[in-house]
């Protein structure tokens, strides 16, 4: 699970209007790893949550959840095990505006039991950072 995720230049594609081309812009990607991440909605609308899923655990079926949260900074995640039983994992990146910590205080009651939430709060606290 990764916050604030590169999001970079892959290469040109051809294009009807352009005789450059089209720039391709995404995550990194590697032949072993499953990257999932929300689409772009606009230009400035790039992921600030990503997770890679290593391609071994195929067969857990890994499965975006956009039903359950479809928002740029917060990633629902169901495998599913043994007897089908659905395993939940959420990434969380919450800007300095807490944006994705209120969405989830506002939401908690339809989101599933998770096995792990993990992220970048942006929580800054003197008790563990002095």
């Amino acid at each position: 699970m990764i916050q604030e995720p590169p999001w970079n230049f892959i290469r040109h594609t051809v294009s009807a209007t352009n005789p450059e081309g089209e720039a391709v812009v995404g995550p990194p990607i590697h032949p072993d790893w499953m990257v999932i991440f929300r689409c772009p909605k606009g230009k400035d609308d790039r992921p600030r949550v990503m997770t890679y899923v290593n391609k071994r655990l195929a067969a857990m079926r890994p499965a975006f959840r956009t039903d359950l949260a479809d928002h740029r900074d917060i990633l629902v995640l169901t495998l599913w095990g043994e007897d089908n039983t659905p395993l939940h994992y959420i990434n969380v990146y919450s800007d300095q505006n807490s944006t994705a910590i209120n969405w989830l205080c506002d939401n908690v009651e339809h989101l599933p039991q998770l096995q792990c939430m993990a992220g970048d709060f942006n929580c800054h606290s003197s008790v563990w950072d002095p």
